[in-house]
Parts: C-alpha cells; sequence; structure tokens
C-alpha cells in the first residue's frame, strides 16, 4: 500500500510539472511597429517584448540574435535582443525586407528562455501567439521613371543629327536585360535606342538619325513593362528641359549685285584773281600814264 502511494505521489507531481511547463500562465506581449518599404533598408527599429507577470523574466543575452521568436518576420529581417531587464526585452529588427507584409506581429519563445523566478525553472516553449500592439507594416512602393538630367535633343532638319543621349533613373522596380538594344518608337525621323543599363536601373538612350521638321516639343518616353521588373508600362515623367530643338535649315542667302561704278566728275578749275590796285602813299609820285594817240589822217 505504501508503495502504491509513493508511486501516486510520484505521477501527481510529475503531472503537476508537465502542466507548468505545456500550459504557463505567462504570456509575451509585444509594443512597437515594423514598418518600411520592400527593397529598402528599415533602419533599426525597435520593439518591446513584455511579460505578463512578473514571477518569470528572459534569460537571454544582449546582442543575440533571435529572428526564430517571430514566424511571420517578413523575409530580409533579423530581429536582435539590443537591451533586457527581467522581464522586458527590447528587440531591434534590422534589414531589407523582400515581400510585402501587413500583419499582427507572432511570438512564439523558444525553450530556456523565459525562467521562473521562484523554482528556477524554464517554463517550456511559449506557443506562438499574436500580438495585436505589434504589427508588421511592409508596402510596396509604386515603380516611378524620371529623366536624370537636363538633356536639349539639337540639330538641323534635313541633315543628319549627331548622336545625343537622354539619362532615365527607375526607382523601385530595375530593368530585364532585354533593355539593352531595345529600339523606342521613331519620332520625327529620330530613332531612340537603349544603348546601355547602368545598376540595372539608370538607362541611357542615344538619339540618331536626320529629323525631318521644326521641333520644339518636350521628350516622351514610354518603358514597357516587358524590359521592366515590374507589372506594367512606366511613362517618364516629362521635365522642361529635356526637350527637343530642331531647327529649320536656313535659306541659301543670294549676293547682292556689284554696284554700277559712277564716273567721279572733273575738277572745275578755281578762278584767278583780278589784280588789285594798290592806294599810293602821299610820299611816292603818282604814276604817269601815257597815252598814245594815233595819228592817221592828218597830213
Amino acid at each position: 500500500m505504501k508503495k502504491l502511494l509513493i508511486i501516486l505521489l510520484f505521477l501527481t507531481c510529475l503531472f503537476s510539472y508537465k502542466s507548468v511547463k505545456a500550459s504557463p500562465l505567462v504570456m509575451v506581449e509585444a509594443r512597437g511597429n515594423v514598418e518600411g518599404y520592400v527593397g529598402e533598408s528599415v533602419g533599426s527599429q525597435v520593439v518591446i517584448l513584455e511579460l505578463t507577470d512578473r514571477d518569470y523574466y528572459f534569460d537571454i543575452e544582449n546582442y543575440e540574435d533571435i529572428t526564430d521568436w517571430f514566424p511571420n518576420i517578413p523575409q530580409g529581417l533579423e530581429a536582435i535582443a539590443i537591451d533586457h531587464v527581467s522581464d522586458n526585452i527590447h528587440v531591434s529588427f534590422e534589414g531589407v525586407p523582400n515581400e510585402e507584409k501587413d500583419e499582427f506581429m507572432e511570438v512564439a519563445v523558444p525553450d530556456g528562455y523565459i525562467v521562473d523566478s521562484n523554482s528556477g525553472d524554464s517554463i517550456g516553449v511559449l506557443e506562438n501567439t499574436p500580438s495585436e500592439n505589434a504589427q508588421f507594416k511592409i508596402g510596396v512602393k509604386e515603380p516611378q521613371a524620371v529623366y536624370e538630367r537636363e538633356a536639349v535633343i539639337t540639330g538641323i532638319t534635313g541633315e543628319q543629327l549627331e548622336t545625343q543621349k537622354v539619362y532615365v533613373q527607375l526607382y523601385n522596380t530595375t530593368c530585364e536585360a532585354s533593355m539593352v538594344g531595345h529600339v523606342f518608337p521613331e519620332h520625327n525621323g529620330l530613332t531612340p535606342v537603349c544603348i546601355d543599363v547602368l545598376s540595372s536601373n539608370t538607362l541611357i538612350i542615344e538619339y540618331s538619325g536626320i529629323p525631318q521638321a521644326e521641333d520644339q516639343s518636350l521628350i516622351h518616353t514610354t518603358l514597357l513593362n516587358e524590359d521592366l521588373k515590374c507589372d506594367l508600362d512606366l511613362e517618364v515623367a516629362d521635365r522642361e528641359d529635356v526637350r527637343f530643338d530642331i531647327k529649320p535649315k536656313a535659306e541659301p542667302v543670294e549676293p547682292d549685285p556689284e554696284p554700277i561704278p559712277v564716273p567721279e566728275p572733273e575738277p572745275i578749275p578755281e578762278p584767278i584773281p583780278e589784280p588789285v590796285p594798290q592806294p599810293h602813299s602821299e610820299t611816292e609820285p603818282a604814276p604817269v600814264v601815257e597815252f598814245v594817240i594815233p595819228m592817221t589822217g592828218i597830213e
């Protein structure tokens, strides 16, 4: 009989121990959100994990990687325990998410990290617990395409254009390999071709050809989704300083007719001035005037 009582007491204690480990009264509450966009660093965003019962504490080292505590953490992120004081942990979420997610944060603490301060025993695995005070909010930014810099395509109608380039910058998407060599629709006799892609998101488009007409319009560019890593076509946002400046060919200028030579007039001789008699002084004798009288008819 005594032996039976000992066995029953042992089984009772064992059942009680397992019940405490399997269904502890303590829970973990998470407070704080992790927000960001796919493909962009979230920096370091802190979420606090707190035990609901002060009779328990976290047994963890600072800067320990606890990513596996969060079953629905977005891919590309990691969780680091940067600081803890007994019943709470400050967790830093870092990295670049590569998937969209809008969910309550789930927490599942592995065995050995939550300890009963009275007995010193671990409570075992804390089952997955969604927290309404903490969320993963990872969105997707709309892809955009803009002209990276000023570009003016200059030329003369009817004359071969010197090749000129336009640069397009992509945001929140990248190019497929098929973009290089892509020929865009012709415009006014000019053919734009993508000749290179830098870092998968900067397109270099070269214009060549013979412009057919005067053109002062803005440059419009459409990128097709088949050449992009997104599901839609992109219109490159217009810029006032990205345009055409095609001027008409100047008409030939006829030379002016040669002027008819005009003979110079002969010079007119200057008149010879008449001698002016000079007055005589009182001391000088008057000049003698001789008169000759012809003697014709006198005998």
